[in-house]
Protein backbone atom coordinates (compact mmCIF):
# COMPACT_ATOMS: atom_id res chain seq x y z
CA UNK A 1 0.00 0.00 0.00
CA UNK A 2 2.83 2.57 0.92
CA UNK A 3 4.27 1.83 -2.69
CA UNK A 4 0.94 2.78 -4.49
CA UNK A 5 0.26 6.27 -2.41
CA UNK A 6 4.09 7.10 -2.78
CA UNK A 7 3.30 6.33 -6.70
CA UNK A 8 -0.05 8.69 -6.60
CA UNK A 9 1.96 11.90 -4.38
CA UNK A 10 4.57 10.97 -7.57
CA UNK A 11 2.08 11.58 -9.96
CA UNK A 12 0.62 14.38 -8.17
CA UNK A 13 4.22 16.48 -8.15
CA UNK A 14 4.25 16.05 -12.18
CA UNK A 15 0.37 17.01 -12.47
CA UNK A 16 0.61 20.02 -10.15
CA UNK A 17 3.96 21.59 -10.95
CA UNK A 18 3.05 22.52 -14.07
CA UNK A 19 0.27 24.76 -12.08
CA UNK A 20 1.28 25.73 -9.22
CA UNK A 21 3.45 28.88 -8.27
CA UNK A 22 4.58 27.85 -5.21
CA UNK A 23 7.44 25.46 -5.93
CA UNK A 24 9.11 23.28 -3.44
CA UNK A 25 6.33 24.09 -0.97
CA UNK A 26 3.34 22.92 -3.05
CA UNK A 27 4.57 19.91 -4.06
CA UNK A 28 5.49 18.83 -0.35
CA UNK A 29 1.61 20.23 0.55
CA UNK A 30 0.21 18.33 -2.26
CA UNK A 31 1.96 15.25 -1.71
CA UNK A 32 1.18 15.58 2.24
CA UNK A 33 -2.59 15.84 0.75
CA UNK A 34 -2.48 12.69 -1.71
CA UNK A 35 -1.16 10.48 1.13
CA UNK A 36 -3.62 11.45 3.38
CA UNK A 37 -1.46 14.06 6.00
CA UNK A 38 1.77 15.23 6.41
CA UNK A 39 2.05 11.98 9.13
CA UNK A 40 0.86 9.73 6.70
CA UNK A 41 3.30 11.11 3.62
CA UNK A 42 6.03 11.22 6.52
CA UNK A 43 5.42 7.30 7.50
CA UNK A 44 5.72 6.55 3.38
CA UNK A 45 8.96 8.53 3.20
CA UNK A 46 10.15 6.49 6.13
CA UNK A 47 9.21 3.04 4.46
CA UNK A 48 11.02 3.66 1.85
CA UNK A 49 13.50 4.77 3.04
CA UNK A 50 13.91 1.28 5.31
CA UNK A 51 13.48 -0.71 2.33
CA UNK A 52 16.29 0.50 0.94
CA UNK A 53 18.31 0.47 3.98
CA UNK A 54 17.45 -2.82 4.48
CA UNK A 55 18.16 -3.90 1.13
CA UNK A 56 22.21 -2.87 1.27
CA UNK A 57 22.26 -4.33 4.93
CA UNK A 58 21.20 -7.98 3.31
CA UNK A 59 24.22 -7.43 0.87
CA UNK A 60 26.41 -6.16 3.70
CA UNK A 61 25.46 -9.14 6.19
CA UNK A 62 25.64 -11.56 3.29
CA UNK A 63 29.65 -10.64 2.76
CA UNK A 64 30.03 -10.69 6.32
CA UNK A 65 28.67 -14.20 7.01
CA UNK A 66 30.89 -15.27 3.84
CA UNK A 67 33.72 -13.76 5.66
CA UNK A 68 32.64 -15.09 9.29
CA UNK A 69 32.53 -18.49 8.22
CA UNK A 70 35.81 -18.22 6.17
CA UNK A 71 37.63 -17.06 9.42
CA UNK A 72 36.67 -20.12 11.22
CA UNK A 73 37.65 -22.07 8.20
CA UNK A 74 41.03 -20.70 7.99
CA UNK A 75 41.53 -21.09 11.52
CA UNK A 76 40.13 -24.84 11.93
CA UNK A 77 42.96 -25.63 8.97
CA UNK A 78 45.65 -23.64 10.90
CA UNK A 79 44.87 -25.35 14.02
CA UNK A 80 45.18 -28.67 12.65
CA UNK A 81 47.94 -27.50 10.80
CA UNK A 82 49.51 -26.08 14.13
CA UNK A 83 48.70 -29.56 15.86
CA UNK A 84 49.78 -31.89 13.22
CA UNK A 85 53.42 -30.16 13.59
CA UNK A 86 53.41 -30.03 17.14
CA UNK A 87 52.85 -34.23 17.24
CA UNK A 88 55.75 -35.04 14.51
CA UNK A 89 57.96 -32.61 17.09
CA UNK A 90 56.79 -34.56 20.23
CA UNK A 91 57.16 -37.67 17.98
CA UNK A 92 61.53 -36.67 17.13
CA UNK A 93 61.62 -35.58 20.53
CA UNK A 94 61.15 -38.86 21.92
CA UNK A 95 62.84 -40.72 19.35
CA UNK A 96 66.24 -38.38 20.17
CA UNK A 97 65.51 -39.52 24.01
CA UNK A 98 65.39 -42.78 23.34
CA UNK A 99 68.60 -42.65 20.86
CA UNK A 100 70.13 -40.81 23.58
CA UNK A 101 69.17 -43.00 26.93
CA UNK A 102 70.39 -46.40 24.48
CA UNK A 103 73.78 -44.02 24.07
CA UNK A 104 74.41 -43.57 27.95
CA UNK A 105 73.42 -46.69 28.95
CA UNK A 106 75.28 -48.95 26.50
CA UNK A 107 74.58 -51.98 24.19
CA UNK A 108 73.04 -54.63 26.27
CA UNK A 109 71.95 -52.34 28.98
CA UNK A 110 68.92 -53.49 30.65
CA UNK A 111 66.03 -51.08 29.26
CA UNK A 112 64.31 -51.21 32.71
CA UNK A 113 67.69 -49.76 34.55
CA UNK A 114 67.15 -47.04 37.00
CA UNK A 115 69.38 -44.62 35.56
CA UNK A 116 69.54 -42.85 38.96
CA UNK A 117 70.33 -45.32 41.23
CA UNK A 118 73.91 -45.47 42.95
CA UNK A 119 76.90 -47.90 41.35
CA UNK A 120 77.16 -50.88 43.49
CA UNK A 121 79.67 -50.52 46.29
CA UNK A 122 81.66 -53.33 47.26
CA UNK A 123 81.34 -55.00 50.51
CA UNK A 124 83.97 -53.95 53.10
CA UNK A 125 86.01 -57.14 54.69
CA UNK A 126 84.95 -58.66 57.34
CA UNK A 127 87.85 -58.58 58.96
CA UNK A 128 88.78 -55.07 58.30
CA UNK A 129 88.80 -53.09 61.91
CA UNK A 130 88.17 -56.37 63.89
CA UNK A 131 91.45 -57.35 65.14
CA UNK A 132 93.85 -54.68 65.95
CA UNK A 133 95.19 -54.54 69.34
CA UNK A 134 92.72 -54.21 72.05
CA UNK A 135 91.84 -57.17 74.10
Amino acid sequence: MPCRLASASRDAFSTLRQVGNLGGYQDITTAAKAAGGPDRLIAIIQAEAAKKAAAGHRGQGAVLAFGAVALVVAGKHGWNAYAARRAASEARSDAAAAELKALVEGPGADADADVDAPPNEPEADSTAGKGGTGS
